[in-house]
């Protein structure tokens, strides 16, 4: 009985999670604009904003009103662009969702030889997005925590995190997933967002 209930309970919560989300995707994308110079700005009733623009570099650099600043080099803003279907506008708005809750944090992305994604902050932190040798996600930070996305046999997909954080799901959640965020790896740091950093 305790197991149906708490199957319940999780079916609710998932499906407001959903609807929430659904409700900030579409007053996401309304607010997002393109200005005289091709970048993208974002602005909403409640004073936030953020922009998308190109330095001299050609770094890409995401900027918002939380004085948050995320820097991608070349090579890494055309990686994650791929990951969004050449998107910029729904890169865009999952970059301002990835960003949200976060204030003066300066970040920068790059690469090391193996492949893995590494992202350090100014102030100190530093933590890396890879796979391991079966093709699983994981991500480690220097503050001793881990995350792991993996593909079950059962086509359930399973987030696990040190925190003791556990989500499974299914097939038809996971392709509904995929047509909104587009990649594995965009699914993935938003789950390690919302459980293993967020402080709630």
């Amino acid at each position: 009985m305790k197991k149906l209930l708490l199957l319940i309970l999780l079916s609710v919560i998932t499906a407001n999670l959903s609807a929430q989300y659904n409700r900030d995707r579409d007053d996401t994308y309304r607010n997002i604009s393109i200005d005289i110079l091709g970048d993208l700005q974002y602005y909403n009733s409640n004073g936030s904003k953020a922009s998308l623009k190109k330095n001299i570099f050609d770094d890409v650099i995401y900027n918002d009103s939380r004085n948050n600043e995320s820097k991608y080099t070349k090579e890494q803003w055309a990686e994650l662009l791929e990951k969004f279907n050449g998107d910029k506008k729904d890169c865009f708005a999952w970059l301002i969702r990835l960003n949200k809750g976060y204030e003066n944090q300066k970040t920068e992305h790059s690469k090391n030889i193996f492949g893995d994604e590494i992202r350090k902050d100014n102030r100190g932190n530093s933590e890396t997005y890879k796979r391991d040798i079966l093709g699983n996600l994981v991500y480690e930070n220097n503050k001793n925590q881990k995350a792991t996305f993996t593909k079950e046999l059962s086509d359930r997909w399973k987030y696990e995190d040190s925190k003791n954080n556990r989500k499974s799901y299914s097939y038809s959640e996971w392709e509904k997933l995929i047509e909104k965020y587009h990649s594995e790896e965009a699914i993935f740091k938003l789950l390690v967002n919302q459980y293993l950093l967020s402080d709630l």
